[in-house]
């Protein structure tokens, strides 16, 4: 520590050159208290000691839209009384405006990233969004077949479609992304900044749809077959992916931020697959088509701590 009396006197001389007061006191005082100490007191901060690096976590509400399967999934189903007919006599059945009734969910983002300069950072990041899934609606028509002249199953075209209604249909959306960010930093106040970025990853997606389950009468002359089919979707995609982040914190201490965020992503088609049937009648289902998703969004918010290293 420097005397009372040595600070005093080096204050008063730099507020005061011939009378008059100095436009930089600050820097005055500063100038000569490293003229009587420079190891102490450095006119030059040494960059190499900032801290670049950083840490930091997310954790916030998920809201997910456009996930609702593509309409019209086709499906052959072989009742039992006609397995042995060769070929197999099919009943032709399609999914339409099949619709899950998805709640709000979870956010849970971890990065990694290094201060580029004072205003440009780069940030690694991955982590898993959750959403619940409590059921579906939709349609289940059917259509009777009958062989072709050469021998081929095909629609009969004087049977009328018979429809069923779903329920069931439990489960949930997970996604785990990785994306490299890059980020804006501004200061907008004294220990306050702003933040926005965008980055760009791939995706792994897995939908878990669970026993969907028709309902309604068979009607005359239809197998009843149907009414106890359990239908289940449970793959994964691999999809790319993009997202904006916008975002502001504070500084807490040296080096520790906590502030909020809001991000916006998007993935590109998803894929999961063919429905899955209960083992019952797994050896009845022929030719489906595959469970396809658009364009999966999510709307994410919450709160960020950053722990710069």
């Amino acid at each position: 520590m420097y005397p009372i009396k040595t600070i005093i006197a080096i204050m008063s001389a730099a507020l005061a050159t011939n009378g008059e007061a100095s436009p930089n006191p600050r820097a005055d005082v500063l100038s000569m208290l490293q003229e009587i100490d420079p190891d102490r007191i450095p006119l030059t901060v040494d960059k190499s000691k900032e801290l670049r690096s950083f840490f930091s976590a997310r954790v916030g509400v998920n809201s997910l839209h456009n996930f609702n399967p593509k309409s019209g999934i086709d499906f052959d189903i072989v009742p039992p009384q006609f397995r042995q007919v060769q070929p197999p006599y099919p009943i032709f059945a399609r999914l339409n405006q099949l619709k899950l009734d998805v709640g709000l969910g979870m956010d849970v983002t971890l990065g990694l990233g290094l201060k580029l300069t004072d205003e440009v950072t780069i940030e690694i990041q991955s982590g898993l969004t959750y959403n619940p899934i409590d059921g579906v609606t939709g349609e289940l028509e059917v259509r009777s077949g009958e062989i072709d002249n050469a021998g081929e199953p095909v629609v009969d075209p004087n049977a009328n479609p018979v429809s069923y209604g779903l329920t069931g249909g439990g489960g949930a959306y997970y996604q785990i992304p990785v994306t490299a960010n890059l980020f804006w930093d501004g200061e907008i106040a004294e220990d306050i900044r702003f933040r926005l970025g965008a980055g760009v990853g791939v995706q792994w997606t897995q939908l878990q749809l669970r026993g969907i389950r028709t309902v309604g009468d068979a009607g005359v002359g239809q197998p009843p077959d149907f009414i106890p089919y359990d239908m289940t979707v449970d793959a994964p995609s691999i999809a790319v992916r993009y997202q904006a982040t916008v975002g502001i914190d504070a500084r807490l201490a040296r080096g520790v931020f906590m502030g909020a965020y809001i991000r916006y992503s998007g993935t590109s088609q998803n894929n999961f697959g063919e429905l899955k049937f209960n083992q019952s009648i797994a050896n009845t289902f022929r030719n489906g088509s595959d469970v396809e998703v658009g364009l999966l969004q999510n709307f994410a918010f919450g709160i960020t701590l950053t722990l710069s290293f």
